[in-house]
């Protein structure tokens, strides 16, 4: 099954936005930053790796 790319940024961006969330919220705790950007990481990376499995042939190179 293929999961199309709509769905796929969505996910990375509720991801970002709970990365975010947690980052401004906890600014006190240094620990709780850093998983907050270590999720937005994962969901820019995310992001980055759905855009060229989406064509249907998954490639290391960006495609235009």
């Amino acid at each position: 099954m293929i999961v199309p790319l709509q769905h796929i940024l969505i996910l990375a961006g509720i991801l970002f936005v709970l990365g975010l969330a947690c980052t401004m919220v906890w600014r006190m705790n240094v620990i709780m930053m850093l998983i907050g950007i270590e999720i937005m990481l994962n969901a820019a990376m995310l992001a980055f790796v759905a855009r060229p499995t989406a064509g249907g042939r998954p490639t290391a190179r960006f495609s235009p």
